[in-house]
């Protein structure tokens, strides 16, 4: 575990109120377990509330914000993580999934809504571990950290996300490598499902599918040519095709040429593609192998009727492709029967 979780353990412990999926702690004997997390964080003046949002039943969201129009401010964390904690051991087999995001943070530092975004995190995975996360979305303010990584604890303990399976992330780039969250290859092996936003160049994106052996679906919502000769995560490419037989679903929306990103690995299994492309090269797509497997998908850029025509010569009968041109004019065809509309 991170230093961070041990810190918000030793501070749930201290007083020798732990909370479990069999024993309710009584909200009166623990205040001093949870009054930390509270420390310099800007209140309700009315009220004298946290101003921060945090609700959970199957699921946690936890919001930093500045209380006024984003719900009830919050008095009791353990009130809400002991009501999730509960209702998780009623059901087992339910999976548990985490959701973190910045609201409005009015007068917040940016640097404390980060810190105490964390260690919200870290908090929580005392009343439901980090072995039942399922699922987590962080959504981040798109900015640079407004503190050095190197000299903070406030870090996900990876190693105890063993049972993550999807990851939604919005951040801003240099996040992926100096965050709570580093995309360590490690990590991105647990991954079958991935929607990243955030500006990326290729070799970032190759990174990911490179180490990601498990995905199944990926989206890709911001690849940059701007950012070719600037990547945050370390790739070295083998000169080997690997092949990702899991992977079924891909979303790339990119200025950049997409075949360097492509052309290292073989999709065996990839049923669905969509593709929002600002300068495509039919020499990329004519070296695609993958529109035999292809059953639906969905490719957005400014190509000739005759490259469109190649496409779907290319992919199944039964295959339902559709592609925008020039105008809005969209075409495709269902069960081998072709057919064009615009679309606005």
């Amino acid at each position: 575990m991170t230093d961070l979780l041990h810190r918000a353990s030793s501070k749930i412990l201290s007083k020798g109120s732990k909370i479990s999926h069999n024993h309710r702690t009584p909200a009166g004997n623990v205040g001093a377990d949870y009054e930390w997390l509270y420390k310099d964080v800007p209140r309700c003046p009315k009220d004298g509330g946290i101003l921060m949002t945090l609700d959970g039943c199957l699921d946690m969201t936890i919001t930093i914000n500045d209380g006024r129009y984003w719900g009830r401010p919050i008095l009791n964390p353990l009130s809400v993580i002991q009501r999730v904690a509960d209702r998780i051991a009623s059901e087992p087999d339910e999976p548990f999934w985490v959701s973190a995001k910045f609201g409005d943070i009015g007068e917040w530092p940016l640097e404390l809504g980060f810190r105490r975004l964390g260690e919200f995190i870290a908090f929580v995975a005392r009343g439901v571990p980090c072995e039942r996360w399922i699922r987590l979305e962080i959504e981040l303010p798109v900015v640079e950290l407004p503190y050095d990584p190197s000299a903070t604890v406030i870090t996900i303990p990876l190693e105890a996300l063993k049972n993550l399976q999807r990851l939604k992330w919005t951040g801003h780039r240099h996040q992926l490598s100096a965050s709570w969250l580093p995309f360590t290859p490690s990590f991105v092996q647990l991954l079958t499902n991935l929607d990243l936003t955030c500006n990326l160049a290729l070799r970032d994106c190759t990174y990911i599918l490179s180490h990601g052996t498990s995905l199944k679906k990926v989206i890709f919502d911001r690849i940059y040519k701007g950012f070719s000769d600037e990547p945050i995560l370390p790739f070295e490419p083998s000169g080997v095709c690997a092949d990702r037989p899991c992977l079924e679903s891909l979303t790339l929306t990119s200025d950049d040429d997409i075949g360097p990103l492509m052309e290292p690995f073989r999709f065996t299994s990839l049923h669905h593609i969509t593709f929002h492309l600002s300068y495509p090269t039919m020499s990329t797509f004519y070296h695609l192998d993958i529109w035999k497997t292809i059953q639906t998908g969905f490719i957005d850029c400014f190509i000739t009727e005759q490259d469109r025509r190649w496409i779907h010569d290319q992919c199944q009968p039964t295959s339902e492709l559709r592609l925008r041109g020039p105008y809005g004019t969209v075409s495709g065809s269902i069960n081998g029967v072709p057919w064009e509309r615009i679309e606005f």
